[in-house]
């Protein structure tokens, strides 16, 4: 029962209408270039100071029954000053900022993944630098901005590709030359999906471009001044001629400096507003609300089909969303259909269609949907068997001609599966007592009867062990010893993490290996709960799958009310 007493229904409503205002100040700020490093943590922190002030306002008063109760129960404590407050979806808030704190971990994964590229892209212009003379004093040096993670935010937000999908999206890193003043590289970063190339470089005071990929595929990169010169990409462009492409074919890119609307003059070029009139059109780039607004939104009109309905007239499961919206957005870009900004009965944002366009995508999705003969691959079962990064398998198939059509699934026959895996292992000897990470570890599991091996298995392994592969033609090497070292860990940590899937009893150390959490955080938990004794020993303690239960709830409880979410959010088994 509340018990919980104030001085009034005035100063009630004027202490809800603080604590409202304070989480809209905490949520409610657009993504920049300036904030993109504390975007989430910013927010977290503030909200997560907010409830603790609740909390402590909702103690101080007479017959405030929690206040003697300290950590116990403290999220029916929290719900219920919450509640009082009207902050009730302060909860669902918190689990929304963790979201999109473990896209930006998922995105630094990303950029360290990239594949490198001998050339610089993006060289100095003609026109020679000024040499520094004297001392060199006041010559700083320049600072480096987020720029390619505010893109691959804003390409996974705006408009649902998934950067870490080989076949969503390229990014490959240039080089430097000592010789050059910027110290920076230029990235080239190609998204099939919504059919752009980007070239961002991290330096300060470095403009990105954005082209229309069709265009630069048959204007740009076949642009030759004879027969006899090879094709000319477009990274090997300067500034200076990258600025005078952009004048001399309107629509075709767009040049975005580093300034305040960085990120909306992105957004719009991403959606081919290349004039600077479209550039500069407002764009609501606030990510940290669960439904963009979408209170506001008008509801789904009746007999109009969501992505929801899609899948059950395709009869697929919810691994096949991303994909169907992907198809959708494509069809929009080339003006076959129209989507839908809408809400649910739930006020939840959500895509909808006329009946008519949602028959459009569902013939388009049958079309690039392909069954897998047996013995057929895929990219990432290749860079799962080689090590190789996503790029690598991706640029050495097109080389060799097997990526087949373009929007449809990227398979390959046993045969030409060997040929990459070849022309990859080639690309530059092993180095000497080394063996490809990866391939040793999934050829160690095959040997103990285990194909449940991923390529993110293995790399989180080797983050946790503090080692440091060798890369080499596009793969990572390490000895033998520190290869075994990395099987003998993800043998672990796949063990325990199915254990939690089959429903089996775990030990504590097993289930902190499974979800990817803290071990000292899952014994406090179990303290917390009963489970062991506070202080006791949990040798021989095996935990029911109905303790899981528990434990897993009330871990992912305190990720959302107290964790600051440095981007080092695991979970594992329960996604």
């Amino acid at each position: 029962m509340d018990t919980y007493h104030d001085g009034g229904d005035s100063e009630l409503g004027a202490q809800k209408e603080t604590f409202k205002n304070r989480l809209s100040e905490a949520i409610d700020n657009p993504l920049t270039l300036e904030n993109t490093d504390t975007y989430v943590d910013d927010a977290l922190g503030a909200v997560i100071n907010l409830v603790d002030d609740v909390v402590a306002k909702y103690d101080t008063q007479p017959g405030a029954e929690w206040q003697q109760l300290g950590e116990v129960n403290g999220k029916e404590h929290e719900d219920a000053a919450l509640k009082h407050f009207g902050l009730e979806d302060v909860e669902d808030i918190l689990r929304h900022l963790e979201d999109k704190a473990s896209q930006f971990a998922a995105i630094d994964q990303v950029i360290a993944q990239a594949n490198e590229a001998s050339d610089v892209f993006v060289p100095p212009d003609s026109t020679p630098v000024p040499q520094a003379t004297g001392s060199g004093t006041g010559m700083e040096k320049k600072g480096k901005q987020p720029k390619l993670e505010n893109l691959l935010f804003v390409l996974m937000n705006d408009f649902g590709i998934d950067p870490d999908d080989p076949e969503a999206v390229s990014i490959v890193r240039g080089s430097v030359n000592t010789n050059m003043m910027r110290e920076e590289p230029y990235y080239q970063v190609t998204v099939p999906g919504i059919d752009k190339v980007i070239l961002v470089c991290q330096e300060y005071g470095n403009a990105t471009f954005v082209f229309n990929g069709e265009w630069v595929r048959e204007q740009v990169n076949s642009n030759r001044s004879s027969e006899n010169e090879p094709e000319r990409p477009l990274a090997d462009y300067t500034k200076e001629e990258l600025g005078k492409l952009i004048k001399d074919n309107p629509g075709q890119g767009a040049r975005i400096l580093t300034k305040k609307n960085f990120t909306a003059n992105l957004v719009n070029a991403l959606k081919g507003g290349f004039s600077q009139q479209k550039l500069d059109k407002p764009v609501d780039t606030r990510y940290l609300r669960g439904s963009r607004s979408s209170k506001d939104l008008p509801l789904v009109p009746d007999g109009y089909v969501t992505l929801g309905d899609i899948m059950e007239r395709l009869d697929v499961g919810e691994k096949h969303r991303s994909r169907i919206r992907d198809v959708a957005i494509d069809l929009e870009r080339k003006g076959k259909i129209t989507m839908g900004v809408y809400r649910s009965e739930e006020n939840r944002r959500i895509f909808a269609f006329t009946g008519e366009d949602a028959q459009t995508i569902m013939e388009e999705k049958r079309r690039r949907t392909r069954s897998i003969p047996e013995g057929f691959v895929g990219v990432r079962d290749i860079m799962n068997e080689t090590g190789a990064a996503k790029h690598t398998v991706r640029s050495t198939a097109e080389k060799l001609g097997l990526l087949g059509e373009a929007g449809l699934p990227i398979i390959f026959s046993p045969s030409e599966a060997e040929k990459i895996r070849a022309a990859i292992e080639s690309r530059q000897p092993i180095p000497e007592g080394y063996v490809p990470v990866t391939k040793f570890v999934r050829e160690d599991q095959q040997r103990r009867g285990r194909q449940d091996v991923s390529y993110g298995d293995v790399w989180r392994t080797i983050e946790q062990l503090e080692l440091i592969p060798v890369k080499a033609g596009g793969v990572f090497y390490l000895s033998e010893d520190e290869a075994g070292q990395v099987a003998a860990k993800v043998e672990q940590l796949v063990s325990e993490r199915l254990a939690v899937k089959r429903r089996e009893k775990i030990s504590l150390k097993g289930l902190s290996d499974a979800i990817g959490e803290e071990y000292t955080a899952v014994r406090r938990a179990a303290e917390k709960l009963g489970i062991i004794e506070k202080g006791g020993s949990s040798k021989g303690r095996y935990l029911s799958v109905e303790e899981q239960g528990e434990m897993i709830k009330y871990l992912k409880e305190r990720r959302a009310r107290r964790a600051r979410a440095k981007g080092q959010l695991g979970g594992t088994a329960l996604k």
